[in-house]
Order: structure tokens, then sequence, then C-alpha cells
């Protein structure tokens, strides 16, 4: 379950807008996916309370792959998950649908997306921060 947590967490953040100083605002999806694809990784969790969460090696070498046409992947060594991802602009969530469970659906609440930056906000209070490769 920790493991769907995190691949949600890292779905979010290419659906937040984010608007910089003097800058137009970008498109979410550009963000989190590149014009193609782009890769995420874990950066730092804190759980509900806040307190910072201590990421194990499984963890830190786990990747996220955003596909610009709303597929997605996570990559853990040698195993995968696929999935379809659709941000929400209006509300500033992430949703995911795994392949292999297509009858659950995981919503993250984006609350920062930057092209460097990704925040992730689970229905349990955890966070999750996440950076490009």
């Amino acid at each position: 379950m920790k493991l769907v947590r995190y691949y949600v967490l890292l779905l979010l953040p290419f659906m937040l807008m984010v608007a910089c100083n003097n800058k137009e605002e970008e498109n979410p999806r550009q963000l989190l996916a590149s014009e193609s694809s782009k890769t995420w990784i874990a950066n730092r969790e804190t759980d509900a309370a806040g307190d910072e969460q201590r990421l194990n090696d499984d963890e830190r070498e786990q990747k996220m792959v955003f596909y610009a046409n709303g597929a997605f992947q996570i990559l853990n060594n040698a195993e995968f998950q696929t999935g379809r991802w659709n941000y929400n602009e209006a509300q500033k969530e992430l949703e995911i649908t795994f392949d292999d469970r297509q009858n659950v659906k995981e919503v993250f609440h984006v609350q920062e997306l930057e092209n460097d930056k990704l925040v992730l906000h689970a229905s349990d209070g955890s966070t999750m921060r996440m950076k490009p490769e």
C-alpha cells in the first residue's frame, strides 16, 4: 500500500499550474510530462503530522515516468506498473488509475508544481516531494 501511495504522489506534480513571478502561467501537463515524457524521483516525504519520513533504498530508486499522452509507468528495480493519469485543473488534483486495478482511482492534491519540483498531498495527510531525474 505504501508503494501505491508513492506512485500516486509522483503523479500529482504534472497536474498543477504554477504561476511564476512576472511569467505567464505554464501548462501543468507540460510541467509534469514535458513534451513527450518526464521522469520524477522521490526527494522527501512527511507523514500526516508533518514529521519527515526516511526514504528506504527501494523508494529512492523508484522512478515515475509521466507521458504527455496521459500514460504513466512506475519503475522499481526490474519491476514496473503502468496506468493512466489525469489532472483536474479546477481542483488541482492528480488522479491515477493503474492498468491492473482499473476500479481503483488514487487522487492526490497538487500543492506545488514547477519544472524542477512536485509536491503531492495524499488523502492520508502525508506529503511527497519529488524532483526530476
